[in-house]
This record gives structure tokens, sequence and C-alpha cells, in this order.
């Protein structure tokens, strides 16, 4: 017996993926606009990025009670909407990681963020290879991400000399 999905959280969760696509072209806009100068700007992008992100596993959770009622390649199409605010953010943060202000870089509790960033950036590189597997992207696409995946090494490697420069984290006082 097969039970059909409450017509509500079918709503909420096609409502939920037309907000994510918005969200996505906004941050997209950002990513082909000019480098960020000031921490307060990046830091505002990567709040918005980690909303994208929080979006989609909400999206992801919700997905097994109302599949059989959204059409079909939905699931892939979340995945492709990760990997594309995945690129745009990287690239932001490329072009920001590539020219840092001082007030990054020099400023207490810079290690902290830079850390923090590399830590998050070394991480999606484990899984990279693994959501452009599950989008079912073709090749010509997944030739297009490797961009992406490039920016995110660089981004390790430019956060980790940026690590070596910066104060460290007070440990007492």
């Amino acid at each position: 017996m097969s039970i059909s999905a409450n017509p509500k959280d079918v709503q909420i969760v096609i409502g939920m993926a037309r907000t994510l696509a918005a969200d996505i072209t906004d941050l997209q806009r950002q990513s082909n606009g000019g480098a960020i100068k000031t921490f307060l700007h990046y830091k505002k992008v990567r709040e918005n990025y980690l909303g994208i992100q929080s979006l989609i596993f909400t999206v992801e959770d919700r997905f097994p009670r109302v599949e059989k009622s959204l059409p079909t390649g939905f699931k892939q199409w979340v995945i492709r909407a990760k990997l594309k605010a995945l690129s745009a953010f990287t690239h932001i943060s490329h072009v920001f990681f590539s020219n840092p202000p001082l007030t990054l870089t020099h400023s207490l509790g810079a290690w902290d963020i830079l850390s923090d960033e590399m830590t998050a950036f070394a991480a999606v590189n484990g899984y990279f290879d693994n959501m452009i597997f599950e989008a079912g992207i073709d090749d010509k696409t997944a030739d297009a991400l490797e961009a992406t995946r490039i920016e995110i090494e660089e981004i390790v490697g430019m956060l980790e000399t940026l690590l070596k420069s910066s104060p460290k984290r007070l440990e007492e006082f």
C-alpha cells in the first residue's frame, strides 16, 4: 500500500526549492561581480552561503517524505544546486583570499577564521567527486566543475600560507 505525501509538505519543499534557486542565482551574481574588499562583506556572503547550505539540507531531509510527488530528477537537481552554490562561493572566496585585507591576516582572531575556512574547504575537497557523481553530471559539466576543484585546492594552499603569518590564537591572558 502506497502512502501519498501530504500536499502541504510537497508545497513546502517546492517553495524551498524556489527560494533555493533564487538564493543561488543571487550568489552567482555576486560571484560574477567585483572582488570583496572587506572581511565584513566576506562574512555576510559566507553567512548567505551557509544559509543556502542549510536550506539544501532541509530540502534533502524532507525529500524522502514527498519524493513520489516531486518531479523525476528532483534529487539530482538539489545536488546540482549544491554544486552551483559551492562553485559560486568558491570563486568569491578565491578572489577574496588571493588579496585579503590586512585586518583579516594580521588581527587577533584571524588565525581562528582562517583555520575554520581552511578546514571547511579541505572537507569540501574531500567529497567533491562524490557530489559530481551523485548529481549525474555529464562529462562536459564535470570538466567545467574541475575549475572549482582547482580553486578549492588553491584556497586551501592560500589559507595555509596566510595561517603561517597571522597571529596565533590567544591561549591565556
